[in-house]
Protein backbone atom coordinates (compact mmCIF):
# COMPACT_ATOMS: atom_id res chain seq x y z
CA UNK A 1 0.00 0.00 0.00
CA UNK A 2 1.31 3.37 -1.02
CA UNK A 3 1.32 6.30 1.37
CA UNK A 4 0.02 9.62 0.21
CA UNK A 5 1.71 12.81 1.28
CA UNK A 6 0.34 16.26 0.87
CA UNK A 7 2.40 18.08 -1.65
CA UNK A 8 2.85 21.81 -1.78
CA UNK A 9 0.85 21.90 -5.02
CA UNK A 10 -2.36 20.51 -3.52
CA UNK A 11 -4.80 23.10 -2.17
CA UNK A 12 -5.37 23.22 1.54
CA UNK A 13 -8.75 21.98 2.70
CA UNK A 14 -11.28 24.78 3.17
CA UNK A 15 -12.70 25.37 6.60
CA UNK A 16 -16.21 24.21 7.36
CA UNK A 17 -18.81 26.89 7.95
CA UNK A 18 -22.28 26.71 9.43
CA UNK A 19 -25.32 26.87 7.16
CA UNK A 20 -26.27 30.16 8.81
CA UNK A 21 -22.88 31.71 7.99
CA UNK A 22 -23.06 30.38 4.43
CA UNK A 23 -26.54 31.79 3.90
CA UNK A 24 -25.53 35.20 5.31
CA UNK A 25 -22.63 35.32 2.86
CA UNK A 26 -24.82 34.44 -0.11
CA UNK A 27 -27.49 36.98 0.84
CA UNK A 28 -24.88 39.70 1.35
CA UNK A 29 -23.46 39.10 -2.14
CA UNK A 30 -26.92 39.30 -3.74
CA UNK A 31 -27.75 42.59 -2.01
CA UNK A 32 -30.51 41.19 0.21
CA UNK A 33 -31.57 43.59 2.92
CA UNK A 34 -33.81 42.12 5.63
CA UNK A 35 -35.09 45.58 6.62
CA UNK A 36 -36.38 46.17 3.10
CA UNK A 37 -38.48 43.01 3.14
CA UNK A 38 -39.66 43.78 6.66
CA UNK A 39 -40.93 47.12 5.33
CA UNK A 40 -42.84 45.35 2.55
CA UNK A 41 -44.52 43.04 5.08
CA UNK A 42 -45.32 45.97 7.34
CA UNK A 43 -46.80 47.91 4.40
CA UNK A 44 -49.02 44.94 3.54
CA UNK A 45 -50.23 44.62 7.13
CA UNK A 46 -50.91 48.37 7.45
CA UNK A 47 -53.00 48.53 4.30
CA UNK A 48 -54.66 45.13 4.57
CA UNK A 49 -56.63 44.18 1.42
CA UNK A 50 -55.86 47.60 -0.10
CA UNK A 51 -52.19 46.53 -0.35
CA UNK A 52 -53.06 44.55 -3.50
CA UNK A 53 -53.98 47.84 -5.18
CA UNK A 54 -51.01 49.79 -3.78
CA UNK A 55 -47.95 47.54 -3.88
CA UNK A 56 -44.61 48.42 -2.31
CA UNK A 57 -42.07 47.68 -5.04
CA UNK A 58 -38.77 49.05 -3.79
CA UNK A 59 -36.72 51.08 -1.36
CA UNK A 60 -33.96 53.46 -2.36
CA UNK A 61 -32.27 56.27 -0.47
CA UNK A 62 -34.83 56.20 2.34
CA UNK A 63 -37.81 56.31 -0.01
CA UNK A 64 -40.44 53.60 -0.29
CA UNK A 65 -41.74 53.28 -3.86
CA UNK A 66 -45.36 52.21 -4.18
CA UNK A 67 -47.24 51.39 -7.39
CA UNK A 68 -50.87 52.43 -7.11
CA UNK A 69 -53.66 51.33 -9.45
CA UNK A 70 -55.74 54.54 -9.64
CA UNK A 71 -55.21 58.28 -9.17
CA UNK A 72 -58.04 58.36 -6.61
CA UNK A 73 -56.27 55.78 -4.43
CA UNK A 74 -52.98 57.68 -4.90
CA UNK A 75 -54.63 60.84 -3.58
CA UNK A 76 -56.10 59.01 -0.57
CA UNK A 77 -52.72 57.50 0.30
CA UNK A 78 -50.95 60.83 -0.18
CA UNK A 79 -53.29 62.35 2.42
CA UNK A 80 -52.24 59.58 4.84
CA UNK A 81 -48.52 59.75 3.98
CA UNK A 82 -47.37 61.29 7.28
CA UNK A 83 -49.34 58.73 9.32
CA UNK A 84 -48.06 55.83 7.16
CA UNK A 85 -44.44 56.97 7.48
CA UNK A 86 -44.77 57.19 11.25
CA UNK A 87 -46.23 53.67 11.46
CA UNK A 88 -43.65 52.23 9.05
CA UNK A 89 -40.71 53.72 10.96
CA UNK A 90 -42.00 52.92 14.48
CA UNK A 91 -40.80 49.28 14.69
CA UNK A 92 -37.23 50.32 13.83
CA UNK A 93 -36.81 52.50 16.91
CA UNK A 94 -34.29 55.31 16.61
CA UNK A 95 -33.15 54.35 13.12
CA UNK A 96 -35.96 55.41 10.80
CA UNK A 97 -35.31 53.70 7.47
CA UNK A 98 -37.82 55.84 5.54
CA UNK A 99 -37.99 59.56 4.93
CA UNK A 100 -40.62 59.56 2.17
CA UNK A 101 -43.12 57.44 0.24
CA UNK A 102 -43.25 57.89 -3.52
CA UNK A 103 -46.54 56.91 -5.16
CA UNK A 104 -46.46 56.18 -8.87
CA UNK A 105 -48.92 54.75 -11.38
CA UNK A 106 -48.94 50.99 -11.60
CA UNK A 107 -51.00 48.20 -13.04
CA UNK A 108 -53.19 45.83 -11.05
CA UNK A 109 -51.84 42.34 -10.55
CA UNK A 110 -53.37 39.27 -12.22
CA UNK A 111 -55.13 38.37 -8.96
CA UNK A 112 -56.89 41.77 -9.03
CA UNK A 113 -58.31 41.00 -12.48
CA UNK A 114 -60.00 37.92 -11.08
CA UNK A 115 -61.61 40.00 -8.32
CA UNK A 116 -63.09 42.42 -10.87
CA UNK A 117 -65.14 39.70 -12.57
Amino acid sequence: MKRRFLSKEQPKPKRLVSAQELLKGILARTGYDANQYALFDLWDSLLGPEARKARAVGVRDGRLYVEVDTPVRTHGLALRKRELLKKLNAPFGGTAPLSDIIFRPGTPSASDDKDAR
